[in-house]
């Protein structure tokens, strides 16, 4: 059998020592949370959603004027965002998420961010994390564009221990 040179022999994972190590319980709204401002943050999502609201009431700019337009447009955005909430709930309670709404545990090590849970062990190298986030309830560590480890703020001790954690993992990605 050939040793795959992009794969780290299990023997040389399971002895780093961890930086960092929180545990926690991931709940549904912390699952939510995460969602709700990843959708947010998101600029294409914006730019769809204020495009489509836009075309909506561009006739109220035109027959009204500004204000009244700027404001039946807010209206309309914020309406929008609530639909596409309610849309998100139903979607998240909808899927099966018994191996996301578990008990997680998360590790700042030398060369890699280590997620596991009873389901699954994920290593992550430096290099491969997108980027690090923090929205309210949440801290979100990016593997991808669109995929993350979500860390709810319970899992810290204190303020302090969550800008921690977020300036271990910007140090790690960044080379600092």
């Amino acid at each position: 059998m050939e040793n795959n040179p992009y794969q780290t022999p299990v023997s040389d994972i399971q002895h780093k020592e961890a930086y960092m190590k929180l545990q926690y319980d991931l709940k549904f709204k912390d699952y939510f949370l995460y969602n709700m401002w990843h959708q947010l943050q998101s600029i294409p999502t914006q730019l769809f959603n204020i495009s489509l609201v836009f075309f909506v009431t561009y006739a109220q700019f035109i027959e009204r004027g500004v204000l009244v337009g700027s404001i039946v447009f807010l209206i309309a955005y914020i309406l929008l965002w609530f639909f596409l909430q309610i849309l998100n709930l139903a979607f998240l309670i909808s899927t099966k998420n018994k191996s996301i709404l578990t008990v997680h545990e998360v590790e700042i090590q030398e060369d890699s961010f280590v997620e596991s849970t009873k389901y699954n062990k994920s290593f992550h190298y430096w290099p491969g994390i997108v980027k690090i986030s923090t929205f309210p309830g949440v801290v979100a560590v990016y593997i991808s564009a669109h995929g993350a480890h979500i860390i709810p703020n319970r899992a810290f001790v204190s303020p302090d221990h969550k800008s921690e954690f977020v300036k271990a993992i910007n140090d790690k990605t960044t080379g600092a």
